[in-house]
């Protein structure tokens, strides 16, 4: 069996400006399970900037699905961090 290209299971606001707004998460998903919730502004992947959809591609490049990767979000006004498993491409 491959190994696959690693995603984070939602979908964003791309035009946020201030990271990238959570509008939805795939319900039953890695992503879900691991605490993603919609409102959710991701600022950081692995200690990388994410205000943009590029970089949290660049960030999650050559990441395996099943393999944990670490956000920081923005939730309820407070900033959190968290690991997120990370679902199949």
């Amino acid at each position: 069996m491959t190994a696959k290209q690693g995603r984070i299971a939602a979908k964003y606001h791309q035009d946020f400006g201030q990271g990238l707004k959570v509008e939805s998460v795939e319900s039953g998903s890695s992503t879900a399970k691991s605490g993603l919730m919609v409102g959710d502004v991701i600022i950081k992947v692995d200690g990388k900037p994410t205000a943009l959809k590029k970089e949290e591609t660049a960030a999650l490049q050559g990441k395996l699905a099943g393999n944990p990767v670490s956000l920081v979000v923005k939730r309820d006004g407070h900033q959190t961090s968290f690991n997120v498993i990370l679902d199949p491409v």
